[in-house]
């Protein structure tokens, strides 16, 4: 993991719907979710079909700083308080098995 990492959300302004991520390059990493999503292969199936039913049209911003290893929690909490789990809400759903615990070690 390299540090420091920026916690971003990727709002699809049509939707509404939320990604919750987080990268050390954090402006290459959402060029890197647009292309993916302009060539009709984002591993995020869902946000994928909102791309292509109702366009582009995305707008991010940074939630939070993970400075040390011992905050790498803080995406996943993040992903919990905005509730992106919830595919109403967000695209977070095939992220939820990585809850994060402190005592885990990753």
């Amino acid at each position: 993991m390299r540090l420091p990492r920026t916690v971003y959300a990727l709002k699809h302004k049509a939707t509404g719907k939320i990604y919750v991520g987080s990268s050390s390059h954090v402006k290459q990493r959402i060029r890197g979710h647009i292309f993916a999503l302009k060539r009709h292969n984002h591993p995020c199936k869902q946000m994928q079909e909102d791309y292509n039913k109702y366009g582009g049209g995305y707008e991010w911003y940074a939630l939070d700083t993970i400075e040390q290893f011992e905050d790498r929690c803080k995406e996943y909490q993040w992903m919990e308080k905005l509730k992106t789990n919830n595919p109403d809400v967000g695209y977070n759903g095939n992220d939820w098995h990585f809850r994060c615990h402190k005592e885990a070690s990753l």
